[in-house]
This record gives C-alpha cells, structure tokens and sequence, in this order.
C-alpha cells in the first residue's frame, strides 16, 4: 500500500507540472502577438516617415549633370537706331564679343527695320558693337568713350530682348578755302583738330585733313560729335603737319 500511494503521489506531482507548463505557455503565447504586432506598427511608421522625406521639398538629391545633354543657350535680340533721327538702321554690322576675349566673335547684320538677333550664346559676360558707313563705331551703352560701354550678362537660357541701339551719326566739315581777294587756293591742308590736355597742357590735337581742290573746296568726314577748330595751311610753304599744337589755329583763310 505504501509504494501504490507514493506512485500515486508521482503521478499528481507530473500532472501539476504539465498543467503549470500549459499555463506558462498560454501566458505568453499573447505577449508574443503583442510583440509582432508592435514591430509591425514600428516598421510601417518608419516606411512612412522614409517615404514624407523622399517626397518633401528640398530634400530630393540634386541630379547629376549629364555631360552628353546640350547647353541651355542664350537669346540676344534687339533694333539699331539713328541716335538723331530716331529712324531704323538696316545694313548695320553688329559684333558681340566676350568681355575676357577667349571665344569667337559673333556677327549679325540688321534687316530693312533695323532688327538684328543673336541665338546660341553660351553663357557669360560680353559687349556688343555696331559699325555702319557715315556712323561712328560705337559700343552698346557708350556716354563719354565710344568704345567703352555696358557688358551683358547672360545665363543658361535666358532670352534677352527689345534692346535698342542708338547709333551716333559721323560729323562732317566742309567749305573753302579763299584769299583776300576771295579766289579759291587749291593745294591747301585744312585741319580739324580738337582740344585735348596732355599733361596739364592744352593742345590741338588734329582728328582729319584734307587737301582743298582746284576750287579751295575741302571736307572733313568721320568725326565725332563735338566741338572743332579749322585750320588751313598753304602746301606751297613747306610746312607739314604737325601731331599736336599748344597754339590756337589760324581761321582767317577758312570760310
């Protein structure tokens, strides 16, 4: 009888450490669907939070320059003008060039309106010129300086229009030459000069000359705006022409 109850007591023992292992088991059978179901929630947040950052402004890396792709180029268009007469200038030769001197010159050259355009410009800083016959060769944006004027400055694409280029017409002296008894005197130099200070000094400084004709007629052409003195200087003296005079000219003989 001993040994049946102690069986049996071994029995009872077993059964209550299967049923506390059961329990055990059962217990944490819902903390581990808790768990995969917080490491669901936490993965999905931070997929969520990865793809708002992707998206969001600013934040997309920049693409690399493809250097295959063209160039964005430059548009340059405009009108050339009489600086006087306001009236539109066709057959005027226009050069832009770049203002550090590296590339070539472009050239274009106006229509029956005057209108001119540059396309394919590369991007950068340049200054543009006109030329025309009976006009001074003048820079777009000259004041004091013909050649001295306004740089452009173009970036990729950059369409640059509706410029208008006022182009200042070429002076011209002319008349006689006569003695005094009012006959002309063919073979005489006459001189525009123009007062210029060379080290603090005054000087006339000639700009044209031309020789009078058998009527003591002369022209002087291609001058600038400004204000000029004329001499006349008989060729029968021997006299040639001087660069610079720090002496007023002589404008008796002139008419």
């Amino acid at each position: 009888m001993k040994t049946r109850h102690i069986e049996f007591l071994t029995s009872i023992t077993n059964c209550n450490n299967i049923i506390t292992n059961c329990n055990m088991t059962k217990n944490r059978l819902p903390r581990t669907a808790a768990s995969l179901r917080l490491a669901a929630g936490l993965l999905t947040a931070a997929l969520a939070l990865a793809t708002a950052q992707s998206s969001a402004p600013g934040q997309n890396p920049k693409p690399k320059d493809d250097p295959n792709k063209p160039k964005q180029l430059a548009t340059l268009k405009g009108k050339v003008a009489n600086a006087v007469t306001n009236d539109a200038l066709k057959k005027t030769t226009l050069i832009l060039t770049r203002s550090s001197g590296s590339g070539a010159t472009t050239k274009a050259e106006t229509g029956d309106k005057g209108e001119f355009s540059f396309e394919d410009i590369e991007p950068g800083r340049y200054y543009l010129f006109a030329e025309r016959t009976g006009f001074t060769r003048q820079a777009y944006g000259a004041r004091g300086n013909a050649l001295i004027g306004t740089g452009l400055l173009f970036s990729a694409g950059q369409e640059i229009k509706d410029v208008l280029f006022k182009l200042q017409p070429n002076s011209v002296i002319s008349g006689k030459v006569l003695d005094e008894d009012g006959e002309p005197i063919p073979q005489t130099m006459v001189m525009a000069l123009r007062v210029m200070y060379q080290r603090g000094k005054k000087q006339f400084l000639p700009l044209a000359t031309s020789i009078t004709n058998d009527l003591g007629e002369y022209r002087l052409a291609n001058l600038k705006g400004g204000k000029y003195s004329v001499s006349a200087t008989p060729m029968n003296i021997g006299i040639g022409v001087a660069g610079t005079s720090s002496k007023p000219p002589d404008r008796k003989s002139v008419v």
